[in-house]
């Protein structure tokens, strides 16, 4: 038995998963899973532990012995198809995952993210550790490189007079304003 990083627990005390908002779909790898399944809505989601416990299953079964690759993983990540040391905590509807690597060979760094994908295995090392993820996600956010769709009807409702694509800092300008109208008017009442 071994223990998750310490970001990477802090960060599910405070979010348990993303509810299928694929916020890292940004990396193209789909949505923050939940550790645990939710009683309500259970086949909808993934969850760390049931994806866990199935790839390793299938592992112990010997279902990953014939599949070999010509190709190793990019970085210090072991040349494994699975390995029990790979927690999933990001799940695509393809089956691919970002996972903490609680195993990695000489040269890897315990914590470090690794991409495994379903077509390959282990692919690259991501970050050297979940609290890099997350700061690399919010460097690129914060600097404008990703943008979102405006679809017809949201428009209105977000604020903006047109459909189109946005800048995450005008998604942050409507989060601020939209958090910012409760306490006023809780002021206004108090006075």
């Amino acid at each position: 038995s071994q223990r998750l990083p310490r970001d990477f627990r802090s960060s599910y005390r405070r979010h348990d998963g993303s509810n299928r908002v694929q916020i890292f779909d940004i990396f193209g790898l789909g949505y923050w899973m939940p550790l645990f399944k939710p009683k309500r809505l259970k086949g909808l989601f993934n969850s760390v532990v049931a994806e866990w416990q199935l790839m390793t299953g299938m592992l112990r079964e010997g279902r990953f012995d014939d599949i070999s690759s010509t190709h190793g993983p990019k970085g210090p990540i072991k040349a494994e198809h699975w390995n029990p040391g790979w927690v999933p905590f990001t799940c695509s509807d393809t089956g691919d995952f970002l996972c903490i690597d609680l195993d990695p060979p000489p040269g890897g760094k315990k914590g470090q993210v690794i991409f495994w994908w379903h077509e390959w295995g282990p692919y690259t090392v991501v970050a050297d550790s979940f609290a890099g993820l997350i700061g690399q996600l919010a460097r690129r956010l914060e600097a404008g490189v990703y943008t979102f769709e405006v679809e017809p009807g949201m428009g209105e409702r977000l604020g903006y007079g047109k459909t189109g694509q946005y800048s995450f800092d005008h998604l942050l300008k409507i989060f601020r304003e939209s958090s910012a109208e409760p306490s006023a008017a809780a002021d206004r009442g108090r006075t």
